[in-house]
């Protein structure tokens, strides 16, 4: 598989669950068929503002005659979807493929390894419902998928309000190490497994420690929060 498709790949996964969001957030708020006076737009206003760190005046839409869900969803995801290209064009095409495969890959990693943790917790519990005259294997089933989708959302949301927040900084120098080289070509070198993983915090910032002082700032606290808000 080549380097190219791979990168196209995790570009077009991490385009689709900017989407999903947008859209569970605005079903969310927006209950189906309801008329726009019911509407939660201030709601919705504040999570947009929340999960895709961007300003947007939900409440003066909602407060438009004829202004319907499909409308809102679209304007959600224009804004947003020019948000992610003018940092994508920030940062430059090669190390924003980079950030969006690291964050997704190790938020992947550590909702997987939590979500095995509540399967067993599960399946402990749902023994005792045999003594309850319900059968434990159609409960295990159920609520494992219930799990599997509270994940997924989770991993959704997650993996967006970092990629919408993220910054990257090169500190100063250390002058024992040569000046010549390719940031990008750290990058690399950082994805093959040889670079330091240090990770520390600092306000509240997670700080992913790349060589030559280049440290990857995600917002991992938003992540926490998103997961906490899904019972996680």
């Amino acid at each position: 598989m080549s380097g190219s498709f791979r990168c196209s790949a995790f570009q077009r996964i991490i385009s689709q669950m900017r989407v999903q969001v947008t859209e569970e957030m605005v079903s969310r708020h927006i209950p189906e068929r309801a008329y726009a006076e019911q509407w939660d737009a201030a709601g919705l206003e504040g999570e947009v503002r929340d999960v895709f760190g961007i300003e947007l005046p939900v409440v003066d839409w909602s407060k438009e005659e004829g202004i319907a869900e499909e409308e809102m969803r679209e304007r959600i995801n224009e804004a947003v979807n020019r948000r992610a290209a003018e940092r994508a064009a920030n940062f430059g095409p090669e190390i924003m493929r980079y950030i969006e495969k690291t964050i997704l890959l190790q938020t992947l990693d550590h909702d997987w390894r939590e979500h095995i943790v509540q399967l067993e917790h599960l399946r402990q519990y749902v023994g005792l419902r045999g003594y309850g005259q319900r059968d434990p294997l159609n409960e295990y089933k159920a609520e494992a998928f219930n799990l599997f989708e509270t994940m997924s959302q989770g991993l959704r949301e997650g993996v967006t309000a970092q990629l919408m927040r993220v910054e990257i900084v090169q500190q100063q120098p250390d002058n024992s190490v040569p000046s010549n080289r390719d940031p990008l070509d750290e990058l690399d070198r950082v994805e093959e497994g040889q670079a330091d993983d240090r990770q520390g915090h600092d306000g509240g910032k997670h700080q992913r420690c790349f060589p030559d002082g280049w440290q990857l700032l995600g917002l991992e606290r938003q992540h926490r929060e998103c997961s906490a808000s899904h019972g996680r």
